[in-house]
């Protein structure tokens, strides 16, 4: 498994991973993520692109809900690009409440 992160000089994280976020995948993501935002000082926001992210499953979504839990009084969280079966499920929890879906 492969997380791509890339950082910006306007302070925002950039995530991309291929494939789907399930009990195999989701701790390894969310360790990368916890892991790069830790190095930085000050994170403007989270951008998490999903465009490679075919499935998510509830382990995925308690990631998502982690990161929210952590992150939601400094930074924005935004979700770009998500496949349409991954954002029917994220609609469908209730998550795009809280996250920015663009």
């Amino acid at each position: 498994m492969s997380v791509d992160i890339k950082k910006d000089l306007e302070s925002n994280l950039f995530v991309k991973y291929e494939g789907k976020l399930d009990i195999d995948s989701s701790a390894e993501y969310g360790m990368a993520i916890n892991d790069a935002i830790d190095e930085m000082d000050n994170i403007k926001a989270l951008i998490l692109d999903f465009s490679q992210i075919t499935y998510i499953a509830s382990i995925g979504l308690r990631v998502l809900l982690e990161l929210y839990q952590k992150l939601n009084k400094t930074c924005e969280i935004r979700i770009i690009k998500a496949q349409p079966q991954v954002l029917d499920v994220i609609k469908m929890t209730g998550f795009d409440k809280f996250l920015k879906i663009i």
